[in-house]
């Protein structure tokens, strides 16, 4: 069963992701883009707990767990394979060219560390079905933006022991809260959340909770207000109320939580709760040009880099050394990053992504 809704959101969580990914290239007097980027990234975590845990608690069948483990791998690591070895083959040929880009405009910082190595075919081999999972480091990753996908398959697995050591105990919350707790300096809590969540919308004991909270639209309201305020948070900013600087809270500083994690997720969490109980959001999130996105999302995610830091990094720097103005250049930059990045994700989705799911399943026929 798709949620249109959810499809939406995880679209909308795409563009955003891709839109941030640009300003730090191209328009870097945006502040904030890279933290911002990574609030995006805990609600792909909560979304996906959410989605890998709703059909357990609509059925009580542990069954779908074993076959959503067995399938999870495969699933995950298929398409970023590509990416890697499509990043591997640019750097291989020297067809980068945000250091240059980076230069001029005086981008982030953040770019300055991708791509501290010496490009390897086994390397590459290496991070695709390992590395990326086990041992990832941005300097020397083939795909900046694989960082998420050990959280991935880590907090899938997590999911997935949840509901089957604990799915059929009654009283639930306090296990939530001690999860939640004991893993508050890491983004295990983001995924605990979209258990939680799922549970509470599709669970028979969620049941009572979920007729009252339902009806409580003012709370759903503020609920996404103070979600998206704290979505918005970086640390040590200087906003003209300095509200942000108020929450740097020397109790996380001294349990070593950092701040942008903790806020991040909490956000997270509840503007999925918000989403969940606002009808008028899922249809604004169910228009179907951010469900289609939401159905190519992991493979925007994971080619946009690509493209953007060749074909728009090039395009750019041909303007520039045409003596273009930077607004100009930075236009044409962009516009045929974005217009390069469509193909890339239609063939990366058709050829990769959805033959995976079907791959998926084969490993789970053979396993049975």
């Amino acid at each position: 069963m798709r949620i249109e809704y959810l499809d939406g959101l995880r679209g909308l969580a795409a563009l955003i992701v891709v839109f941030l990914h640009y300003c730090l290239l191209f328009h870097p007097v945006i502040p904030g883009g890279f933290y911002t980027a990574n609030f995006v990234v805990c609600i792909f975590f909560v979304l996906s707990a959410f989605v890998l845990s709703y059909r357990f608690w609509q059925t009580q069948n542990t069954d779908s767990l074993t076959s959503s483990s067995l399938r999870r791998y495969v699933r995950l690591t298929a398409t970023p394979i590509v990416s890697i070895l499509v990043a591997y083959i640019l750097l291989e040929i020297s067809l980068y060219h945000h250091e240059e880009v980076s230069k001029i405009l005086g981008s982030s910082a953040i770019f300055a560390h991708y791509f501290q190595l010496t490009p390897s075919l086994s390397d590459a081999i290496y991070e695709s079905f390992w590395g990326m999972y086990f041992s990832y480091s941005t300097p020397t990753s083939y795909n900046p933006v694989l960082w998420t996908m050990s959280w991935e398959l880590k907090g899938s697995i997590l999911t997935t022991a949840f509901l089957a050591l604990f799915g059929k105990v009654r009283n639930r919350l306090p296990l939530y809260i001690i999860l939640i707790i004991i893993s508050i300096d890491t983004l295990y809590p983001t995924f605990i959340f979209g258990v939680m969540l799922s549970d509470l919308m599709y669970s028979d004991e969620g049941k009572k909770w979920r007729e009252i909270l339902q009806k409580q639209k003012l709370l759903a309201i503020i609920t996404l207000i103070v979600g998206i305020f704290l979505g918005l948070y970086i640390w040590n900013s200087n906003s003209i109320l300095n509200l942000y600087g108020a929450m740097d809270l020397e109790f996380l500083a001294q349990h070593k939580i950092n701040h942008e994690k903790f806020y991040h997720m909490i956000s997270a969490g509840l503007i999925m709760y918000a989403i969940l109980n606002l009808e008028t959001l899922q249809k604004i999130l169910s228009w179907k040009v951010l469900t289609k996105i939401g159905e190519y999302s992991f493979s925007v995610y994971l080619i946009h880099v690509q493209v953007l830091l060749s074909v728009g990094g090039f395009v750019f720097l041909e303007f520039f050394h045409r003596d273009f103005n930077i607004t100009t250049c930075v236009f044409w930059g962009s516009l045929a990053g974005i217009l390069a990045t469509i193909p890339a994700v239609f063939l990366l989705h058709r050829y990769v992504d959805l033959p995976s799911a079907k791959w998926a399943k084969s490993v789970q026929k053979f396993f049975e």
